[in-house]
């Protein structure tokens, strides 16, 4: 269910969130950095990377001065959405998008799975494994791996409840992630896929990010 409240709260917005910026008018959605909130005036953003812009787009044709966008972020375990105009650049950098008038908010489901497709290597000590993550939330995430030579010392893991090693690219970073977490079930099918559960061994800002612009996708239908 929808709810509203006044603008000036985005004043709390946390520095660092992620924002998704949608122009409708040319059927676009980025998901960026929240820069700072300068007192009610403006919203200022990272602009995305120029190899996120469709084809025969750039910068002045997507974020042309007056430019209406919604934007919507995570704040207080709800969905923020709001109408913002394009003030101006700063460099390649900055986005200076109007404050708005209007707040609308959605509340969230706490601790939600959601389904996904990352490729992830897994480690312990010097053994490795390759496989891939189908759900995850704040608090773990369910591997998809095929059983061979390799997968023995997850199935170990679980026993000993030693910690593996993670490595995952997500798709708003340039560099992979390293978390850390323990097998909490594995269950290989007769064809030799294996999903494992695994719990994170904390919370992780890379996950959170992650999935704060999935909840941002999943919501977005339901605003305005």
């Amino acid at each position: 269910m929808e709810e509203y409240f006044p603008s000036d709260r985005l004043l709390s917005l946390t520095i660092g969130s992620v924002v998704q910026i949608t122009r409708e008018d040319v059927n676009q959605s980025f998901s960026v950095n929240l820069v700072g909130v300068d007192n009610e005036k403006f919203i200022i953003t990272t602009l995305p990377a120029k190899q996120q812009l469709e084809q025969g787009y750039d910068y002045d044709a997507c974020f042309a001065e007056g430019a209406m966008f919604e934007m919507k972020t995570i704040y207080d375990g709800r969905v923020v959405a709001f109408e913002s105009s394009v003030i101006g650049r700063y460099e390649d950098r900055l986005l200076i998008g109007s404050f708005p008038e209007m707040v609308e908010t959605r509340r969230l489901r706490r601790d939600i799975r959601f389904p996904c497709t990352m490729a992830c290597d897994i480690r312990l000590g010097k053994n490795e494994a390759y496989g891939a993550i189908t759900d995850i939330s704040n608090g773990g995430c369910q591997l998809s791996v095929k059983k061979n030579q390799e997968y023995g010392f997850i199935e170990e893991a679980l026993n000993s409840q030693e910690s593996l090693e993670l490595e995952i690219f997500f798709p708003f970073s340039e560099h992979p992630a390293i978390l850390s977490a323990k097998v909490k079930s594995s269950v290989c099918e007769i064809d030799g896929a294996c999903k494992v559960g695994l719990a994170f061994n904390q919370e992780y800002e890379s996950v959170r990010q992650y999935l704060e612009s999935l909840q941002l996708d999943s919501v977005a239908p339901f605003f305005f």
